[in-house]
């Protein structure tokens, strides 16, 4: 069949394509990152929660430690997706566009959900621990909602990567409350995301052990590490699975790309799994060791960035030729770009400082108690 689809954008591309998707890749990564401590710590935060009400200390302050962080992380999760979702829109504008007009309902919805996820978030960081285990529904419903989100948003990525839809889509019913559950591939991704938030979830509660560790506390501690080093070798094997199953619902010239048809894109997908299983080995083997913690974090954020190349080419090989971005114009404001350039680099700086000085008073408060 072939799409109908919107004309090309006929103003030029401001900036070079290749550089276009290198800041795709990096700021996704930052907010991939964010978006599964997100997630993952949300439902990590009420299990817990619930766990906590039955006199078990370690996860009374496990739930208490997550609460903590997640009115921070919200905020980040949702202003590092804004500069990737930009470039996928410059990208990809016309697919993108489309297919969120197609499902226009669900898709302004995510403004809503999203609110509501943040109140429940910041009522349970700032609740005592009576009012906790009285509400302890409100993470639960904080954490489904954050899910429900992700299921938009992956229902809206697949749909603008199969714009032979689009037709039939909007004849058959013009109220924008469309979703691709006809989409094989639609569960899948979405657990692959779903997954994988728990696996990141899981390093991170390791990163709070270590840090109790560091502040001599040899109950909670070691606790935590152990806690969280099996939500995420666990999580992560799950996530390898998951990960094959998507494969293997891929059209099959696409899947053969990945399975020995083209090195490069096959090198990126085994590769990218096999740095997830070395972090989880680094995890099991040494998980009090502060050198293997940040090396399970580097590997997997490696891992991380291969997953979105091969995610990339995905969304490549199949509107790559309908979208025939190397016969884009493009007309460089070098001027303009050095400017964004130097804001990105001060950003990050920022942002990073702001990192070391919040996880820096928040051990100088529990210091002072």
């Amino acid at each position: 069949m072939n799409p109908i689809l919107p004309l090309p954008d006929a103003v030029p591309f401001s900036a070079p394509i290749w550089l276009i998707r290198v800041l795709l890749f990096v700021t996704f990564l930052v907010h991939l990152i964010a978006m599964n401590l997100l997630l993952g710590g949300g439902v990590l935060a009420a299990i817990s929660a619930s766990r906590g009400r039955g006199n078990v200390p370690h996860h009374r302050r496990m739930a208490d430690s997550i609460f903590k962080l997640l009115p921070v992380v919200t905020p980040a999760a949702v202003t590092f997706g804004v500069a990737p979702l930009l470039f996928v829109q410059v990208l990809y504008g016309r697919f993108f566009y489309t297919s969120s007009i197609l499902m226009a309902v669900p898709w302004i919805a995510v403004i809503g959900f999203l609110c509501l996820a943040y109140y429940g978030h910041y009522f349970m960081s700032l609740s005592d621990t009576i009012r906790r285990e009285r509400f302890v529904w409100v993470p639960w419903v904080a954490a489904f909602l954050v899910l429900l989100i992700g299921f938009i948003y992956t229902n809206n990525l697949t749909l603008m990567q199969t714009p032979e839809k689009f037709k039939w889509l909007y004849v058959g019913d013009r109220t924008g409350a469309r979703l691709n559950l006809g989409e094989p591939t639609l569960i899948p991704r979405f657990l692959h995301f779903f997954v994988a938030s728990l696996a990141v979830a899981g390093l991170g509660i390791m990163g709070v052990g270590q840090r109790a560790l560091r502040q001599g506390d040899p109950s909670f501690g070691p606790w935590a590490v152990r806690y969280g080093r099996t939500w995420f070798a666990g999580a992560t094997l799950v996530q390898i699975l998951v990960g094959l199953w998507f494969l293997f619902t891929l059209p099959e010239t696409i899947r053969g790309a990945f399975l020995g048809g083209d090195p490069v894109r096959s090198l990126h997908l085994f590769g990218g799994i096999f740095l997830a299983l070395v972090a989880v080995a680094l995890a099991l083997a040494k998980p009090e060791s502060l050198g293997a913690f940040w090396a399970s974090v580097a590997l997997l954020a490696l891992g991380i960035l291969s997953m979105i190349l091969v995610r990339h080419w995905v969304r490549d090989m199949m509107i790559g030729k309908l979208a025939d971005l190397g016969a884009a114009p493009v007309r460089t404001h070098w001027d303009q770009l050095i400017v964004f350039l130097v804001l990105l680099v001060v950003a990050l700086g920022t942002v990073v400082w702001m990192v070391r000085r919040f996880f820096t008073e928040r051990a100088e408060e529990s210091a002072q108690r």
